[in-house]
């Protein structure tokens, strides 16, 4: 009789079968709550998985910024900062002829310039925000080289976002040209980026992710 009354609940025993189900039910219940929230999570953050965090500046890499302050990125030590300060969008047929901020690092201006073998990047900041204008088709075309398909391109911080257009195996020039159109999420200005580079370092990526605009 004392052995029907235990039913195997004294010290040493099974737990009963009753607390079992419930207890597999709260496991699978918190287990699709874990899930809904992540997916949730990604849904309302853009679902392109940026944190929002600048990433760490890298070792053969250097903070850079225009004297101003309004273009701020991060850009090889080997590319010194040009002293120009402005450019003005209307000549590569922007509509836009203000002088805006401008921010080329280089270790050679003139060598960087057109189909120059120089490497280097150039930022320049341009209200002309229209459709199909970033980067400027009248100065974006490399024939030379073989085009990639656009890439879309939004930094960490969510503030810019465009497309990026890869040109390599260059037959003049460096061997490769980044050319990058960005706008800010509020529409007001945009960006007009090169990179050129001899190498295949993809200096681009870390200029970007590292860049901060505070407008024209």
């Amino acid at each position: 009789m004392s052995k029907l009354r235990g039913g195997g609940g004294g010290p040493g025993g099974g737990a009963p079968k009753k607390f079992v189900t419930p207890l597999i039910i709260t496991v699978v219940v918190l287990a699709v709550a874990l899930v809904g929230g992540l997916t949730l999570g990604l849904l309302f953050s853009g679902g392109d998985g940026k944190d929002g965090k600048t990433p760490a500046i890298p070792k053969d890499f250097v903070a850079a910024s225009d004297k101003a302050g309004k273009i701020k990125t991060a850009v090889p030590k080997a590319w010194p900062l040009d002293q120009e300060q402005t450019w003005t969008p209307s000549t590569v047929r922007l509509s836009d002829a203000q002088p805006r901020p401008v921010l080329r690092a280089t270790p050679d201006k003139t060598a960087f310039l057109g189909n120059g073998k120089g490497p280097g990047v150039f930022i320049g900041v341009t209200t002309d925000v229209r459709p199909g204008q970033l980067p400027p088709p009248s100065a974006s075309n490399h024939p030379q080289c073989t085009k990639a398909a656009p890439e879309n391109y939004t930094t960490p911080d969510g503030a810019l976002s465009g497309t990026i257009i890869r040109f390599t195996a260059c037959k003049t020039g460096t061997p490769s040209v980044t050319e990058i159109g960005l706008k800010d999420k509020a529409g007001k200005f945009g960006l007009w980026i090169r990179v050129k580079e001899t190498d295949n370092r993809n200096a681009a990526k870390d200029i970007l992710d590292h860049l901060k605009v505070t407008g024209p």
